[in-house]
């Protein structure tokens, strides 16, 4: 997790955040991805994709992803829609 992202942190934090990045929307990620980059529990990073779809600001697509067992499946996957960090 980012250094700027308290334990706890908001949904308006996340996106803050996330408009500063450097190439903040490079590609959609699964709920996995998501999940180890902002170092939070799958149950956590569940509230955070509700709220941001309720919100509005959440985009969701498939992908296909290579499973263990070497076969392409079709997973969800998300991208958070933040303004412009300019």
């Amino acid at each position: 997790m980012s250094a700027a992202l308290r334990p706890g942190f908001t949904l308006d934090e996340l996106l803050a955040e996330l408009a500063k990045r450097p190439e903040p929307l490079q590609g959609y990620k699964t709920l996995g991805e998501w999940r180890d980059d902002l170092g939070v529990s799958d149950g956590r990073m569940h509230q955070i994709l509700k709220s941001a779809k309720r919100r509005g600001v959440l985009l969701v697509s498939k992908d296909r992803r290579e499973a263990i067992d070497g076969s392409y499946r079709s997973v969800p996957v998300y991208r958070f829609e933040v303004a412009d960090a300019t």
